[in-house]
């Protein structure tokens, strides 16, 4: 892991591009800043962690040779629509060998009624892999939503659960492994 001063206005879709060649870097870039957020800009000069991993070195030499450091942000809020979020995917591929895990929080705009939660998994050994909600108005502080511990059924490729009435902006997914097991937890996809 290494650190990036972010420049002014720059988002972690900016520094995504900047450091690891494509935006599918922001959820591990999430994981390794807490209390950063994929919808705003990063403070000027705050020390940014970025994962090892490049994931297009093509793009990353072209920012480097270019002296460009792309610049996003207007240091407030996006505007996304109902439909921009209708279906928004996390990508994971988390071994549960590694044990109980929270992983990276999302904004979700216009929740009305309901938060449908599909996970979709491989070859989880255990018998009680439980997965819970946790929930956070400022995507800072986080507090478990009641009563939506579900047990992940190891037949099956896939688990989908239904949230009512969550007066909330932020969410994120939370796996619990009491036994040891194998297994991956793929995605999770948050529908409003």
């Amino acid at each position: 892991m290494r650190t990036v001063l972010a420049q002014n206005d720059q988002t972690l879709f900016d520094l995504a591009l900047q450091e690891l060649g494509s935006i599918e870097g922001v959820w591990a870039m999430l994981d390794a800043n807490i209390g950063l957020q994929v919808d705003l800009s990063v403070p000027a000069g705050y020390p940014v962690r970025i994962p090892d991993t490049v994931i297009n070195s093509r793009v990353v030499d072209y920012y480097v040779k270019n002296s460009i450091k792309p610049v996003s942000g207007l240091d407030n809020e996006a505007v996304i629509t109902q439909n921009d979020l209708n279906n928004m995917k996390q990508d994971f591929d988390y071994n549960l060998s590694g044990g109980e895990h929270v992983f990276s929080g999302v904004r979700l705009f216009f929740l009305h009624d309901m938060l449908s939660v599909q996970i979709v998994y491989d070859g989880i050994t255990a018998d009680t892999v439980v997965v819970s909600v946790d929930q956070s108005l400022d995507g800072v502080t986080w507090t478990s939503v009641p009563y939506v511990n579900q047990v992940l059924d190891k037949t099956k490729p896939a688990h989908t659960f239904n949230i009512i009435g969550l007066l909330t902006n932020y969410v994120r997914l939370h796996v619990e492994v009491p036994d040891a097991s194998d297994g991956v937890i793929n995605s999770v996809t948050w529908k409003t």
